[in-house]
């Protein structure tokens, strides 16, 4: 008999991370002594021990000019002993209902795989963010005397401006100053760190960065302009010793590989977010296979949505309907809400 529960101070979950992570050991010490809330994480219990866990981190997703409520998955894990029985759906399910109990619409995770993106695509998650892995060199960077300095974990929140302001115009995550602190800290446990660029006392840029087994990986670089730009990635190469890494990036149009998912919580949440900002008057039916109460018949008229059961019609499935929604992946089902 596996018992499901919230998380609580008795848990050993730091033993059952390193079964699951023995290679993610110091993200999983970080994670559980900055970022960890009992009653944002779900456990399965068998026998008195630990056979799984997931963990929900509180958000904010900027879609449309406007901050949408969002629940971050993480450190999704079963014990090797337990898998193959269902343990992680039935966790990933709880964190659903209670993401969707709490008024959130939209539940967020960026996969650690290949293997990982393709379980949440059948868990009824799709792809919603990209990011480019580009190579570059410090012969293709133009030299200045611009020089970044370490930004120390504390003061990692002084970087959001600049992040904001490049996302300005882009649906993107917003960060507090616990992630950012937990960003900067992660890096460092990966043998990098932060660095920022100042002008005139004024922060116009951040990077982070992590060295991998591969070679050294910058996370982000976001400036205001292109010498700040490359005055960053120049501080990364001279930080870490190497005169070559790798730069994930939005910005990229080629080389473009899955990066975040969203799932939908709350089918009539995303309708009434979407109705907000574009009036509409339609009926559709959702079949969601993890979410049944989410299986229903709904009308939207104006910006009001109301729900009743299904009649066996042609339905959207979870994923068609976030995105049809935010405008993510291939959208042939737009004719359905836009018409």
């Amino acid at each position: 008999m596996i018992e499901f529960r919230n998380a609580c101070g008795s848990d050993d979950l730091m033993g059952l991370w390193q079964r699951c992570f023995p290679d993610r050991t110091a993200w999983g010490e970080l994670f559980l002594r900055d970022m960890y809330v009992p009653e944002h994480t779900f456990v399965a219990v068998r026998e008195g021990r630990l056979a799984g866990a997931v963990y929900g981190t509180p958000s904010a997703f900027e879609f449309r000019r406007e901050a949408v409520p969002v629940t971050y998955l993480l450190g999704l894990g079963v014990d090797p002993e337990f898998r193959e029985q269902g343990i992680a759906a039935v966790l990933v399910r709880k964190l659903c209902e209670s993401t969707a109990a709490a008024g959130v619409p939209f539940v967020l995770v960026t996969p650690c795989s290949e293997r990982m993106l393709k379980y949440y695509q059948r868990l009824g998650f799709t792809v919603s963010t990209w990011l480019a892995k580009d190579p570059f060199t410090r012969e293709q960077l133009t030299a200045t005397e611009e020089q970044p300095q370490p930004l120390p974990p504390d003061a990692a929140f002084k970087a959001n401006g600049v992040y904001e302001e490049v996302l300005r115009h882009r649906d993107h995550l917003h960060r507090s100053a616990a992630a950012w602190r937990f960003a900067a800290l992660t890096a460092e446990a990966a043998g990098g760190g932060m660095l920022a660029l100042r002008r005139d006392g004024e922060f116009c840029g951040y990077a982070v960065y992590e060295r991998r087994p591969e070679g050294v990986l910058v996370r982000e670089v976001f400036a205001e302009d292109e010498p700040a730009y490359d005055a960053l990635r120049r501080g990364v190469l001279d930080a870490a010793g190497v005169d070559a890494a790798v730069m994930e990036s939005p910005a990229c149009h080629h080389n473009m590989h899955p990066y975040g998912m969203l799932r939908a919580a709350d089918a009539a949440g995303v309708l009434a977010l979407a109705s907000g900002y574009r009036p509409m008057d339609l009926t559709l039916e959702i079949e969601d296979g993890l979410l049944p109460e989410n299986s229903a018949r709904y009308t939207v008229s104006g910006g009001t949505v109301t729900k009743s059961a299904r009649s066996g019609q042609v339905y959207l499935t979870p994923e068609q309907l976030v995105q049809t929604i935010m405008g993510v992946g291939p959208a042939p089902y737009a004719n359905l809400l836009f018409a």
